[in-house]
Formats: structure tokens, C-alpha cells, sequence
């Protein structure tokens, strides 16, 4: 976390007294606070033991080479995140998260659906489910949030609200989807009440805006994704055949009903290659249930299995450097800036550094930011350079100690905010 920055997570409107909203925000942080010694102990099991929050760093300083660039060639793989939102939920998280990918070459499609909480390092903010990346940081950080979990760039993104996505689908007079289980809820009045029913069933817009919004009571997000599938599934499958128009015109003259960083000409070629594949795969990320706060099921990533379907779907999207060995950072606030975690995060993860740990140093006042890694092999040095190239400063120290869970510690220092102003 950074100097200066309180985060503090939105409460959604209950309706319950301060005694119980400050039990509930105990929790999660209790919640949070065991998850982390989980993942830790984790990473830890097989390694050397880790600094109390802050890795001393004595060391000696290493030559290091010039920052090569390189030339990704021709783009053939697009990737986009696809966020939803509720607009009635005033806490601004994201509601449901699809990673939708075409890869022009191969001419297939890949959408994957990421349960919203999973928990994920988000630069400047430390370790929170992804949806709050969208409340902290709006879309930049959640991109950036999104990409340090995936090891995947993303080219753009689209925001879409629930009442977007049912104007949308009316626009096209709605599909019909088959709903597989009977879903349904429990009233205040304790009555159980079916939503929907088993099988296929038609969905106009609304009903389309409250199947994809429809959240089991016991929180689940792994069976949310797989109607979300049997959703985008009938989607396709109705702009594929069935459809007067082509879903990329749908989505071109649709613009006043999400918000997006792509042109209209990007949003109609995109969608309409995402359509033209004839067996689009679906995939829901890998992860691992850790946990139940207030009612939502949380989640930790499979590292090993999440690398795994990147290399076999995202190979196009990984950014230079994205996957190789000695990327895992820790940054730290050594100026007592607020936000610098934030902002270092962002042009790291961007050049395929995976942001693992983040949190101030045990002072602010470094001058001069440090760099520092925990071998003196030239591949260390390398990466070395290449970070402090994409920062504009820093100096490279070898550290005596050894370690198993960064390869890099970043130390922010007050020369990092004379450089970028």
C-alpha cells in the first residue's frame, strides 16, 4: 500500500448500524489478511525465509546493459476485457469480468470469464479481489490489475452496465438460451421463487440482463461463469446465422450504451471476428476457492494452470518479456508519494513483469530509487536494466541475501518523481 492512501472498501447499502458495518469491514480484512499468509507460506514452502514486510538490502552495485527494444512484429491476436457494471450498486466494483480474444491467423476465438473475486496484487493498492480494482483505480488500474493476474495484455476494453446489455440485446430481439439448472432465490419472506426455469428459455433484453447478473445465494462465481458461456454461446450462434445484421454493426451503432477506449471501425472488427469463428472455445480461469466473506465466495488463482492456458490461447497477447523467468517484483514506497505503487505497477506490468508484493518501505526517504535483485547472473543484470529503463532511474544493487519469492525489489525513490514531472 501506498504512503498516504487509506483504503477503504466500499460498502454496498444494507441497510445495517456502524457497529455491524465496522464488524463486517473487521472481517474482511481478517479474510484478506489470511489469505495473504496463505499464498505466502505458499511461495514459501520450498524457499528461503522472507523480510517482515521489508527485504534489507545490502549489496554492491552491478554494471548492467543497455535497454534493447523490441519489435513485437505483426499484430495477428486481439484482446479485450470486457467488464460489466450494476447501476444500482454504488460501490463501483466490476460485476462480472470476460477476457474475449481473436486470433486473425488461426481466424479463432477465445472468451474466458474471470470469477470478479479473485484475488490479485493490484499495483498501489496491495492485495484485493479483482472487481475493486475498477472502484480504486476506474478502468486503467483494473486493466493493469487484470494483466498482472493473466500475464496478457489487453488492446482495449468495454464497459458495459445491466442496463446497457438489456437495452443491447432488445436492440436484437433477445436469443434463446438454455438455461441448464433451475435458478432460483430466496425472498425476504423466506419463499423460494424460480427465476428461471430449467431447459431453453427466450430472453429479451431484460431477461437477459438478469441472467448474467444473477448471483447464486451461497455467492459461487464458478457456475456464474458457465451461464455466462451458454449466454455468449447463443450470441454468437444468432449473429452467426440467424442474424439481419452483423453483431459488429449491432455493437457500432450501440456506442451510446457502453464506454470503451476502441474506435467504432476497432468495436465492429472485433466483434465481428469474435463471431466468425465457428467453435469458439470458453473457458472460465482457473482458480481455487479459499473462503466465503459477507456471502461471496472468494478465489485464488492457479498460477501454474493460468500460464498455461495464456501460452495455449493468449500466446499473441503476452507483452515483450511476458513469461520468462526472473519477473516477479515486489515494489516499495520509499518516498511517501501516494499513488507511486500505482503508477510503477502500471509501466511494469505493461512491459511482462508480474507485480507479486507491494507496500511501503520502512522509510520515505530514499533519494535515489534501487533496483535490486538477488543474483549477479547476467539475466538478473539484464532484467535490471530493462526496469530501470522503463522507470527513467534507478540504481542497480546486488543483494547478499537470497530469496524465493521476487526476483526484483523496486524501492521508489524521491528521484522517480523529479523524473516524471
Amino acid at each position: 500500500m501506498n504512503a498516504g492512501c487509506t483504503v477503504t472498501e466500499p460498502m454496498r447499502p444494507r441497510g445495517p448500524g456502524p457497529r455491524t458495518q465496522r464488524g463486517r469491514q473487521e472481517h474482511r480484512k481478517t479474510v484478506r489478511r489470511r489469505l495473504r499468509n496463505i499464498l505466502l507460506a505458499t511461495v514459501l514452502a520450498g524457499g528461503l525465509a522472507f523480510g517482515a514486510g521489508f527485504i534489507e538490502l545490502p549489496g554492491i552495485s552491478g554494471p548492467g546493459k543497455k535497454d534493447v527494444s523490441t519489435n513485437k512484429g505483426e499484430v495477428v491476436q486481439q484482446t479485450w476485457l470486457m467488464v460489466g457494471t450494476v447501476e444500482s450498486d454504488t460501490s463501483g466494483d466490476a460485476d462480472w469480468l470476460y477476457v474475449a480474444s481473436h486470433d486473425r491467423k488461426k481466424k479463432t476465438s477465445f472468451m474466458m470469464y474471470v470469477p470478479r473475486t479473485t484475488f490479485v496484487e493490484i499495483p498501489g493498492f496491495g492485495l484485493e479481489t479483482l472487481d475493486k480494482a475498477l472502484s480504486l483505480g476506474h478502468e486503467p488500474l483494473l486493466i493493469t490489475a487484470a494483466a498482472n493476474l493473466l500475464g496478457a495484455g489487453f488492446d482495449h476494453f468495454i464497459k458495459i452496465s445491466d442496463q446497457g446489455m438489456q437495452a443491447l440485446f432488445d436492440k436484437f430481439g433477445g436469443v434463446t438460451v438454455d438455461v441448464g439448472e433451475r435458478l432460483t432465490e430466496v425472498g425476504v419472506d423466506g419463499k423460494s421463487r424460480v427465476i428461471f426455469s430449467e431447459g431453453p428459455q427466450p430472453m429479451n433484453g431484460k431477461r437477459s440482463a438478469e441472467f448474467i447478473s444473477f448471483k447464486a445465494k451461497d455467492g459461487e462465481e464458478i457456475s456464474r461463469g458457465a451461464r455466462h458461456a451458454r449466454l455468449w454461446e447463443a450470441v454468437l450462434t444468432h449473429f452467426r446465422s440467424d442474424s439481419e445484421i452483423t453483431f459488429g454493426d449491432l455493437m457500432k451503432n450501440s456506442a451510446d450504451l457502453y464506454t470503451t477506449d476502441a474506435t467504432p471501425a476497432d468495436v465492429e472488427r472485433f466483434f465481428d471476428q469474435l463471431a466468425s469463428a465457428t467453435e469458439p472455445v470458453q473457458e472460465i480461469l482457473p482458480v481455487k476457492a479459499t473462503g466465503v466473506d459477507a456471502g461471496v465466495q472468494l478465489y485464488s488463482p492457479e498460477r501454474e494452470d493460468i500460464e498455461k492456458m495464456v501460452a495455449r490461447y493468449l500466446s499473441g497477447s503476452k507483452p515483450p518479456g511476458g513469461g520468462r523467468l526472473g519477473r516477479k517484483v515486489q515494489i516499495l514506497n520509499g518516498n511517501g508519494e501516494p499513488g507511486i505503487g500505482e503508477d510503477v505497477g502500471k509501466r511494469l506490468v505493461s512491459k511482462g513483469f508480474r507485480v507479486v508484493l507491494d507496500s511501503n518501505a520502512k522509510r520515505f526517504d530514499y533519494d535515489v530509487t534501487q533496483i535490486v535483485v538477488y543474483s549477479d547472473s547476467k539475466r538478473s543484470l539484464a532484467v535490471a536494466e530493462e526496469i530501470r529503463a522503463a522507470l527513467g532511474v534507478g540504481e542497480i544493487l546486488v543483494s547478499r541475501n537470497k530469496q524465493s519469492v521476487v526476483d526484483v525489489t523496486i524501492v521508489v525513490g524521491k528521484d522517480y518523481l523529479r523524473a516524471r514531472k
